[in-house]
């Protein structure tokens, strides 16, 4: 992990420097601060970033899954709308989402 992100950084300080990310923020302040800004704390702040927002949405569908397993009549009926709709044969494609509207709104009430 540690040789990935020493590695986005190295792409972002090749980068054009009127770009807007946070890396390119950071390095920015690692010039005029750099006892600061270090290697070590941008790959930190990095992580962090990162672990938040994947943690996040990993609790959130775990909350979910548990709720479907208190109610049951909820997953049969999301199940059913599944194999109404996509069939047990194949993978759901993208433009089939539509049409599972019960699966969107359990989705949009889990947000």
């Amino acid at each position: 992990m540690d040789a990935f992100l020493e590695g986005l950084i190295d792409e972002h300080r090749g980068h054009n420097k009127d770009s807007n990310t946070m890396i390119d923020h950071m390095l920015s302040l690692q010039q005029s601060q750099p006892e600061y800004y270090t290697n070590e704390i941008i790959k930190g702040i990095i992580m962090a970033l990162l672990n938040a927002g994947t943690g996040t949405s990993a609790l959130t569908m775990e909350w979910a899954l548990s709720r479907f397993l208190n109610n049951p009549e909820v997953l049969e009926k999301a199940r059913a709308e599944l194999e109404t709709q996509v069939g047990t044969d194949r993978i759901i494609e993208e433009h089939g989402l539509a049409n599972l509207f019960y699966l969107h709104n359990i989705i949009l009430e889990t947000f």
